[in-house]
């Protein structure tokens, strides 16, 4: 249960226990996927739109959304890293439950490794958070994915729910959820998630100039994770705690150069996480919060083919961080006005028989920020500021200091006082330090990188209504949904990662200055009636962003690399009587691989198309089994999002799913 949550009883009687709280499906007509009145851009995916797109990780999911970009190495366990307005994926905090995710050796989170199942809603927020009780380090980056799953939810009744997926590019993904109620006060889970397979499937490549047929091999996934947690309400709040181990072990499929499309790489991965949380409420309208957490990494590389006086080569990485902090907040007037103050520390380490500098980094974050509606103008600011200190063990080597600041200023305007109209703008400064990765690693290590700076304005307007009847339990009408935003981001020292033989190893860099100018586009229609339903959306991304560090660079001007200037996606569902027909298109521009702009660098634009058929069936008043079955990329287009790492042509999945609650 969220501190937002606690909020909800501001104004009543704070000595009263919490209510309780059910569980029930949303109406999927009732959902919207744009927060319209956010200052900034801010999208929400819930479980129904998850099932219509079939996606299996939150990687898949938010590539749905206008200016995200996912780059995507394809297989059972392909990284997808997220780039949003082509700031990279450090620019962007991956929340938990509200529980940040961190990674300083490699400075990006792998979203693949966050399945849909179990989940509850994703939301995408530029700016700041879309919910004022994240921890200060949140405040730091320029985006944030905020993960709600069903695991921490404050229910309080009992549930069960289990599913199957399977397709037939040789993977497959094994789910139960069960949760247990505690007298009337509290809750335990579990989860445990397998994904398993051998992840083969055909592709076509062109080589000497001929179309020849390979098979994407080398990319067996065993995955294992167990997540367990549980809260309990006291008098004025309540505390939750959560536990997670995830066991990796792949082969990691090479990049396709010549005739080498097979790789004979192995990556192993052991992650244990421990989160505490304390909320409590006092004098009405204020509240605490108190967040701490632990966290061990360990990874081991292995190539038994390398080229060097031992014949191979072993790389072990061990990371650890513990982090704790709070967050003071105050409720002002308006349910969303709010005053508050937060600060946490983060200690992180890392050893590895690759280096002897054994990098330690130690960060301590703080934010003041508030909320206020001023007439028909909404005022959102924040002023958050990180301290790092970086060292390793090396003798004589010099600490590095960093004090820096980040303020975000962001401004909502309902100029018509009938009309859900809303006009927006904000401006963030973000800082973004090198991973421990980026500045030590033997082969793609370059301790001369630099901190990477951002500077990011928006512009724009959104609209949002329903137009019939507000009866949950009848609901008919019409959903409309519009948002239109213009931005330009100005960055200094961008740190670019370019993939070279494989999805272990990178080649690092700066590129002095870059600055983006574009505009994003997002509409949604549904409309429903008594037997029929039916949605339509479409999200659409310009982009140009390019290198002007030096006009007298062979770059200069050129689109950076991995960077569309167009994509755009479409999804539409019908439905009648509990069948429903989904569709998703998914555009993705031209794009070049290096930082010239020459033909040899160039990869063509793709489309891929998905069309699901999904039902559920109720059981029992309790129980319901769910079936979808999906066809992917049924033009069978053969395309790369990454140089030399094909994506899968046509293929199908199948997922069923079992509830009770």
């Amino acid at each position: 249960m969220s501190l937002t949550l606690i909020q909800q009883s501001f104004g009543q009687d704070s000595t009263k226990a919490l209510p309780k709280v059910t569980v029930s499906e949303k109406k999927r007509q009732k959902v919207s996927l744009i927060d319209a009145n956010a200052a900034s851009p801010t999208y929400k995916i819930d479980a129904n739109v998850l099932r219509e797109i079939g996606a299996l990780d939150i990687g898949q999911a938010i590539k749905q959304l206008p200016g995200v970009q996912i780059k995507d190495y394809g297989g059972a366990g392909g990284i997808r890293t997220v780039s949003y307005r082509s700031l990279g994926a450090s620019h962007t905090a991956v929340l938990l439950d509200q529980n940040l995710q961190l990674n300083n050796q490699t400075g990006t989170i792998n979203l693949s490794r966050f399945e849909t199942f179990g989940l509850n809603q994703i939301t995408f927020s530029s700016g700041q958070p879309n919910n004022l009780s994240n921890l200060a380090s949140s405040y730091l980056p320029a985006n944030t994915l905020n993960v709600e799953s069903k695991l921490m939810q404050p229910d309080t009744c009992f549930q069960v729910e289990f599913q199957q997926n399977a397709n037939t590019i040789n993977t497959y993904e094994t789910g139960l959820l069960v949760k247990l109620p505690i007298k009337k006060n509290g809750f335990i889970a579990a989860q445990g998630l397998a994904k398993y397979g051998s992840g083969e499937y055909p592709f076509k490549y062109t080589l000497t100039g001929s179309q020849e047929d390979f098979q994407r091999v080398n990319a067996d996934l065993m995955n294992y994770k167990v997540r367990l947690g549980g809260g309990v309400l006291l008098k004025n709040g309540q505390i939750t705690a959560d536990a997670f181990m995830n066991m990796n072990d792949q082969l990691l499929p090479g990049a396709v150069i010549l005739f080498g499309a097979s790789n004979d790489q192995q990556l192993s991965n052991e992650d244990y996480r421990i989160n505490v949380n304390w909320q409590h409420l006092f004098k009405e309208k204020w509240s605490i919060s108190v967040a701490s957490f632990w966290q061990n990494n360990q990874t081991i590389y292995h190539d038994p083919s390398f080229l060097n006086a031992q014949g191979f080569l072993r790389s072990e990485y061990d990371q650890s961080e513990f982090s704790g902090g709070f967050v003071v907040n105050h409720l002002l007037k308006r349910k969303s006005e709010r005053l508050f103050l937060s600060a946490d520390l983060t200690s992180s380490n890392l050893v590895s028989n690759e280096f002897e500098k054994h990098p330690n980094r130690l960060k301590i974050a703080s934010v003041l920020g508030f909320s206020k509606w001023l007439g028909r103008v909404k005022l959102e600011t924040n002023v958050a500021h990180q301290y790092i200190e970086d060292g390793n063990s090396e003798p004589g080597f010099p600490q590095v200091y960093y004090s820096k600041l980040s303020p975000y200023l962001g401004l909502s305007w309902l100029p018509f006082k009938k009309q859900p109209l809303h006009l927006r703008a904000f401006y963030k400064h973000a800082f973004r330090m090198p991973s421990f990765n980026d500045l030590y690693y033997n082969f793609i290590g370059n301790t001369n990188l630099k901190p990477e700076t951002a500077q990011l304005t928006n512009l724009g307007v959104t609209y949002s209504q329903w137009y019939g009847n507000n009866d949950l339990a009848n609901s008919e009408g019409l959903k409309v949904e519009m948002s239109l935003d213009g931005y330009y981001n100005y960055v200094r020292d961008k740190i670019v990662a370019i993939p070279t033989k494989d999805l272990f190893n990178w080649s690092m860099q700066n590129i002095g200055i870059t600055e983006a100018l574009g505009i994003e586009f997002a509409f949604m229609l549904q409309k429903s009636s008594p037997k029929w339903k039916y949605g339509l959306s479409t999200q659409q991304s310009f982009n140009k962003t390019v290198d002007i560090t030096n006009e007298f660079s062979p770059t200069f001007g050129h689109q950076i690399p991995y960077t569309p200037k167009y994509t755009a996606n479409y999804s539409g569902n019908l439905s009648y009587q509990g069948y429903q027909l989904d569709v998703n298109l998914l555009y993705s521009g031209y794009r070049y691989s290096l930082n010239e702009n020459i033909p040899s660098n160039y990869l063509d634009d793709f489309i891929d198309i998905n069309i699901g058929l999904q039902k559920e069936f109720v059981l029992k008043e309790k129980c319901r089994l769910g079936l979808n079955i999906k066809a992917m990329n049924i033009l069978n287009n053969n395309y790369e999002i990454i140089r030399s790492f094909p994506m899968p042509g046509r293929y199908y999945q199948f997922t069923i799913n079992f509830k009770y609650q």
